[in-house]
């Protein structure tokens, strides 16, 4: 098939789990079928380093378009008056900034010579219901209006509003689709159970990993990996860290990864044995140095690409329930669930000071991804979601 995949997240560098699945995809995408990609940058200036890069990763067209500008008018009139734009859509406030026109524009144009579109990420959604011509497949990385949902009273009234506008946003965006694709079996309840459709499943994936963990031979050293601008990443860090003191006094270090740590989760320092790394360039270098993993998330929905990381790399994970959806993970074989800071603190110690425990889990949590977790075992799956489309 000719495919036209259209993105506001252009897919490198990859330093979120987002950008992630969506290049592994992408990729994926390209080796089965004819492509062409319109993305807008994240940032105000995508290298040409990089879109070249990308060109040859897919070994097909990549055509870029400008970021919005990162200023937001903050002031009465102009938030009075995006609301009143975004009640006249019957959208969310934010799908306003996350729409771009000349990527709408050259998208019409392109259209009628593709058998289907793709949309890749959340906020492109809207695509589906400006570009005609095309069937489209949404990527659904979350069903936002499930994630987002509204739990009991007390929201201010704004709140109120948005989450409505979001309910409206994301049927309107799922009708004009002719295929949802959903990242797991959770999320394709939570979807019928709103919209009423069947989804296609296809499993969040990442590419074949190497084991580069020797848990048996590191240091005891555990690794904690996320986007801290995801609030639940964050709040999950930091609620871990409650219990995390009597590890690091027994020896134990906690090295976190990921951009833009907030000053709260920097203030973790003053713990014993917890270092805050930012972002890092070689990331297996760094796990290849860890003897564990901690995934404390509490919050969120579909298949989480840091626990596929960790596992994938051959580390024995300790996370919650939440962390390990849509993944088949047992208990104490492939990985280690505990659903409260001390029982995931507890797990870690075990470990930690067995490594030869740690090093059995590793192996196992590193063939249950390459088994059920690589693109290449998932990607025919995409194949059923675009027949639907086109038919």
């Amino acid at each position: 098939m000719k495919l036209l995949l259209l993105t506001n997240e252009f897919a490198l560098p990859v330093n979120a789990g987002g950008v992630r699945r969506q290049l592994g995809l992408v990729e994926a995408l390209s080796a089965r079928h004819e492509v062409h990609m319109l993305a807008r940058e994240r940032e105000a200036d995508t290298p040409a380093t990089l879109v070249e890069e990308l060109r040859g990763r897919l070994g097909a067209p990549v055509e870029t378009f400008p970021a919005r500008a990162a200023a937001w008018d903050t002031g009465k009139v102009a938030t009075a008056r995006r609301w009143g734009r975004a009640i006249r859509r019957g959208a969310p406030t934010w799908t306003e900034r996350a729409l771009s026109g000349p990527l709408v524009a050259r998208a019409r144009e392109l259209a009628p010579g593709f058998d289907a579109a793709v949309t890749l990420d959340d906020t492109a959604h809207t695509y589906a219901t400006l570009v005609p011509g095309v069937p489209f497949v949404l990527d659904k990385h979350n069903v936002l209006a499930w994630s987002r949902r509204i739990e009991g009273g007390g929201l201010a009234p704004g709140a109120r509003l948005e989450y409505a506008l979001l309910r409206r946003w994301e049927a309107e965006t799922v009708a004009a689709a002719g295929a949802v694709v959903v990242t797991s079996d959770d999320e394709a309840v939570r979807f019928r159970d709103l919209y009423g459709s069947e989804p296609v499943v296809v499993p969040s994936a990442i590419p074949t990993p190497p084991r580069v963990a020797d848990p048996a031979a590191a240091e005891k050293n555990v690794v904690w990996l996320g986007d801290h601008r995801y609030a639940p990443n964050a709040d999950g860090l930091l609620r871990f860290a409650r219990a995390w003191a009597p590890l690091g006094e027994a020896g134990a270090r906690l090295l976190v990864v990921g951009r833009d740590p907030s000053p709260a989760v920097q203030a973790l320092t003053d713990l014993p044995g917890v270092e805050i790394l930012g972002f890092v360039d070689d990331l297996d270098a760094l796990l290849a140095t860890c003897r564990a993993a901690v995934a404390p998330v509490w919050e969120g929905a579909g298949i989480k690409m840091k626990t596929l990381t960790l596992m994938g790399a051959g580390l024995p994970v300790a996370g919650t329930t939440v962390a390990f959806e849509g993944i088949a993970v047992r208990d104490d074989q492939d990985g280690l669930v505990a659903d409260d800071e001390d029982r995931l603190a507890a797990a870690l110690a075990r470990v930690l000071d067995t490594p030869a425990e740690a090093a059995r889990i590793g192996l196992a949590a590193h063939e249950t991804i390459v088994r059920d977790h690589t693109w290449g075992s998932v990607v025919a799956r995409y194949d059923d979601a675009l027949a639907r489309a086109v038919a």
